[in-house]
């Protein structure tokens, strides 16, 4: 399980990378990572902007912008392994 000074790398990493971009396309691979949202991550988080990355305990904090002026927060856990992955075009 990565420790705090981990967490807060990955998330000044993202802040970086991810900071006035837009989410293109939502594909849940695994139903339960947003359970009773799935529909909702694929339908409303395309086009979301991002406004801010930052870290809450362990957890990483994506602060989301919709085209309706909605505010979401994508809370991630790095469980064990300490990594985020993500596919960017």
């Amino acid at each position: 399980m990565p420790e705090l000074p981990e967490v807060e790398v990955i998330c000044r990493g993202l802040e970086k990378v991810l900071v006035g971009k837009s989410i293109g396309s939502v594909k849940v691979l695994v139903a339960r990572s947003f359970p009773d949202f799935a529909n909702v991550a694929e339908n409303v988080l395309p086009g979301s902007l991002v406004k801010a990355v930052h870290r809450r305990g362990k957890l990483v904090i994506i602060d989301l912008e919709d085209s309706r002026s909605q505010f979401w927060s994508l809370m991630i856990h790095l469980r064990m392994t300490g990594q985020l992955v993500f596919r960017g075009y």
